[in-house]
């Protein structure tokens, strides 16, 4: 005996065993020819039509998931027929269904150019879905290699079994990846489920944790819940337990890692933490979506378009919120990146320059000394100005050193202003200074830039703490040039350093050449 039912439109929920379902026809006197008789849910395992017209079986279909791929009298994703009706008649169909999970029965009879626009309609929908998941999948999975942070690991792993999920749950599955594959069929839903709640306890987890230290106890819950997911998935795949366990589990379990991060979400999101809020919008949508799904399968809520891809929609809008996650722990591994290369060429920065005046120190000095001489030629010379501050040690013994720091300093803001763009300014200690003059055409620049350095550095210099006036301290200059003289660094800095203390003895405050001693 047939009695409507009693439960919510389209969905029987999950029953054990084969149910049947009878369905009246009437036909007007304008509706003969070919009609398409469809069960738009892609997971019944098992499903046979009947035609009926009075008593006699008119035509009769196997159908289901389980079944060849290739025995479907209409290749696509669901459970489709045609029938030819004809006019002004009495007909009933039967259908026996019978699956492991839940019996969701949306069965609509239209026109073949109907149905075939409606089922390009959900083919479009879907193919712009998966698509949008398999990029994130791509994407996560190569951040993961290049970046090697768990965290786009366990994003993939999250993205991978929403995938699974919709592939099974519209068909797509079947029809393209798993196609006559009956014990994949039979397992997907299981494996699905499973592996996008694993990824989601993972994801939680690190994601509240990269942002800020979370609680021990968070830690250890969402841990323990990957490993309780990764138990249950083995064990499902064994076969232990079949789908009327397995919607239980994931009735309470599915929802847990977003209801566990929600304590530590709504704290962060309180504070202004933009991960905190972008989790309560996921966990919102996640939830709604998960709600809906799950009654339908228990059929207590209606089959509709909305219900039967509440979760896909939701699931994309979650994938797209926890990729915004994403971006800020990119643009944290960025900043941090950035942090570590700025500290290392400060941490350079320091080893080459002289702390008092920023000028290059010694080994500063080195360097760019050894690499101008190694490409020094004659009508590219390379100038080595010596240079020391003359009557420098009276004003410094006089006023003290903070007064004679800062004049340091002064000379040294000179002798940048005084060089030109690509030279090297360096100070060896106490008074002593250096310049490195690269691509010099011939003697007679080096000459100007000589007696330049000796006027720079010999004018009057107003210091706030010296109340007798302006100080005036001279400076001589030694120089010698490469390749004429020298093409050793070494050899180069005694040629000009013999030339400085010459002009020292000559009298101070001038610009003595190195070829010019005997």
């Amino acid at each position: 005996e047939f009695l409507p039912p009693s439960g919510a439109y389209s969905t029987l929920g999950v029953m054990r065993g084969a149910v049947w379902l009878r369905v009246p026809v009437v036909t007007g006197a304008n509706d003969a020819g070919e009609w398409v008789f469809d069960v738009d849910y892609p997971p019944l395992q098992k499903l046979d039509v009947y035609l009926l017209q009075g008593e006699r079986v008119v035509a009769d279909w196997q159908l289901g998931s389980l079944r060849p791929f290739a025995s479907r009298p209409m290749q696509g994703r669901g459970h489709a027929v045609p029938m030819q009706l004809a006019a002004s008649e009495r007909y009933e169909v039967l259908v026996r269904a019978e699956s492991n999970g839940a019996l969701i029965m949306p069965m609509t009879l239209s026109r073949l150019s109907n149905w075939q626009g409606q089922s390009s309609r959900e083919q479009m929908l879907q193919g712009v879905l998966i698509g949008i998941a398999l990029m994130l999948l791509a994407y996560s999975l190569i951040q993961w290699v290049i970046l090697r942070e768990a965290q786009f690991l366990s994003y993939g792993v999250l993205v991978f079994g929403s995938l699974l999920f919709s592939l099974l749950q519209f068909g797509d599955g079947a029809q393209f990846v798993w196609t006559d594959r009956p014990w994949v069929q039979h397992h997907m839903a299981g494996i699905a489920a499973l592996t996008a709640t694993l990824g989601s306890f993972l994801f939680f987890a690190q994601s509240l944790h990269t942002a800020a230290p979370t609680p021990r106890w968070f830690q250890r819950t969402m841990h323990g819940g990957t490993a309780l997911c990764a138990v249950l998935l083995m064990v499902y795949c064994s076969d232990l337990f079949d789908n009327r366990v397995l919607t239980a589990i994931v009735t309470l379990l599915g929802l847990a890692p977003a209801t566990i991060a929600l304590v530590i979400a709504v704290r962060r999101a309180l504070q202004g933490d933009r991960i905190g809020i972008a989790l309560m919008l996921s966990w919102l949508v996640f939830t709604t979506g998960t709600v809906i799904i799950n009654g339908v399968i228990r059929g207590t809520q209606d089959a509709t378009f909305w219900s039967m891809h509440a979760f896909q929609f939701g699931a994309t809008v979650d994938m797209l919120v926890f990729m915004y996650i994403l971006g800020h722990r990119t643009r944290a591994i960025r900043m941090e990146a950035a942090r570590t290369r700025h500290e290392k060429e400060l941490l350079l920065s320091l080893a080459y320059t002289d702390a008092l005046t920023g000028l290059a120190n010694r080994r500063g000095l080195g360097d760019a000394l050894g690499e101008a001489v190694s490409v020094a030629k004659i009508d590219s010379m390379v100038g080595l100005f010596v240079l020391d501050l003359d009557r420098f040690k009276p004003v410094n013994d006089r006023y003290g050193h903070d007064v004679g720091d800062d004049l340091l300093r002064i000379e040294a803001n000179r002798l940048r202003s005084a060089v030109r763009a690509g030279d090297t300014v360096a100070r060896t200690g106490g008074d002593e200074f250096v310049v490195v003059a690269r691509a010099l055409p011939g003697e007679q620049e080096a000459d100007e830039i000589a007696r330049k350095l000796v006027s720079e550095l010999s004018q009057p210099v107003s210091l706030a703490a010296v109340p007798d006036g302006p100080v005036t301290v001279g400076v001589t200059v030694g120089y010698a040039l490469a390749p004429t003289q020298a093409m050793d660094p070494h050899a180069l800095m005694l040629i000009a350093d013999r030339a400085m203390y010459e002009g020292k003895k000559g009298g101070r405050n001038r610009a003595v050449k190195a070829v010019q001693l005997a």
